[in-house]
């Protein structure tokens, strides 16, 4: 137990547990557990497991668990599951789930979808077309029992559809922000000839998905997101 010896717990020793030796709890060593060493669980060295090193787990290192590395569950890093990344789930990043992003099922972004649900299905989003004594029209739809709504106005609409007269009952509308617009109906006529659908009033061009191998056929229930051309009465799919 000397000061300066090379006794298992001298200060300035060689010993196992010495401050500044080489031993594998020393403060300044090598060791495994050693605080600025090279070992596995040291705080600055390169081990799996330090804080500043570059091991999987090192909070400040490029492992793939880091916090602010660049592995794919790095808390600031560029990852497909990093919080403030550019990944496909990241919180605050451009994927197309991020929370705060620009992907079409993002929460706050500018996506097709990006409203948060409300108990109901979302059956359209894009600008109001007409405005009367109430209903309005977005994207071709009919909309009952709202009002408020101005003409140019983004909303996203939650209900059901009756069936008898084709509009959008039990409605409700949120305003939203989004330049793609969304669709959600039936399948009404398909021309594979020209890659053109109609769905729920409203002529769908998808020839964009083409490559995917989608195809729609009448009777089918489908979500389309897309830009829409309101002059044209064409919704172009994405």
């Amino acid at each position: 137990q000397s000061i300066t010896g090379t006794g298992i717990y001298s200060i300035t020793g060689t010993g196992v547990d010495s401050i500044t030796g080489t031993g594998s709890n020393s403060i300044t060593g090598t060791g495994a557990e050693s605080i600025t060493g090279t070992g596995s669980r040291s705080i600055t060295g390169t081990g799996i497991n330090s804080i500043t090193g570059t091991g999987a787990q090192s909070i400040t290192g490029t492992g793939i668990y880091s916090i602010t590395g660049t592995g794919v569950d790095s808390i600031t890093g560029t990852g497909s599951n990093s919080i403030t990344g550019t990944g496909a789930d990241s919180i605050t990043g451009t994927g197309s789930r991020s929370i705060t992003g620009t992907g079409i099922h993002s929460i706050t972004g500018t996506g097709a979808q990006s409203i948060t649900g409300t108990g109901a299905d979302l059956l359209v989003l894009g600008p109001v077309e007409h405005v009367a004594d109430g209903f309005i029209s977005v994207l071709g739809q009919t909309v009952f029992g709202v009002g408020g709504q101005n003409v140019g106005d983004v909303v996203a609409v939650f209900g059901s559809i009756d069936h008898e007269t084709g509009g959008i009952v039990n409605a409700r509308v949120v305003p939203a922000r989004s330049e793609l617009s969304y669709l959600r109906g039936i399948v009404d006529a398909v021309d594979r000839s020209t890659g053109r659908a109609v769905v729920s009033g409203v002529t769908v061009d998808y020839t964009a998905l083409l490559a995917n191998g989608r195809m729609p056929a009448i009777g089918d229930e489908v979500a389309v997101s897309g830009r829409a051309y309101s002059g044209l009465g064409l919704l172009v799919a994405q």
